[in-house]
């Protein structure tokens, strides 16, 4: 008995698009200016290197802080260890609680921690001392944008060749 083909090029076709699609704003998201942006200034009420047990298996590489203005938590990436994903300028050593900053994020990133009461924005961006910069988040979220929907483009690519070849349908 033959075997009965199940359609597949165009469940896997969309899946890739919505998943290239995908890519593309997390690409175009990333490339964002400080204008862009939601800027809040006010002075460092918390900095430390942990907070609440989140995050600990980058213990180290984190960095937490509160501002005055501001009831969240927020959260920057400081490691510099090979692999990791290096912010472009971090001098957050330089900063000491009641420094008065402009901090500058994306409203429309806003993570929760797996206890869900402590609300901690990951999404920074920027931070400016004295219309100094301080923080430059690095290209992480542009090279996860690439590659999402090049893998994706590529998978595509992919299937069209087999559709022509008759392998699937």
């Amino acid at each position: 008995m033959k075997p009965v083909k199940q359609p597949l090029f165009w469940k896997a076709a969309l899946t890739f698009l919505g998943l290239a699609i995908f890519g593309l704003i997390i690409f175009l998201k990333a490339g964002q200016t400080k204008g862009d942006l939601t800027k809040t200034t006010g002075a460092i009420t918390f900095l430390s290197d942990n907070y609440k047990n989140i995050d600990e298996r980058n213990a180290g590489k984190m960095c937490f802080f509160m501002i005055d203005s501001s009831p969240e938590v927020f959260e920057v990436f400081i490691g510099k260890e090979s692999g990791d994903f290096k912010p472009d300028l971090e001098k957050m050593y330089q900063l000491k609680k009641g420094d008065i900053i402009d901090i500058y994020y994306d409203t429309n990133y806003l993570n929760m921690s797996s206890n869900e009461e402590i609300s901690v924005n990951r999404a920074l961006q920027f931070i400016d001392k004295n219309n100094e910069p301080v923080f430059i988040k690095g290209n992480t979220d542009q090279l996860m944008g690439t590659g999402i929907a090049g893998f994706s483009l590529l998978c595509i690519g992919i299937l069209i060749v087999l559709k022509l070849k008759g392998y699937i349908f």
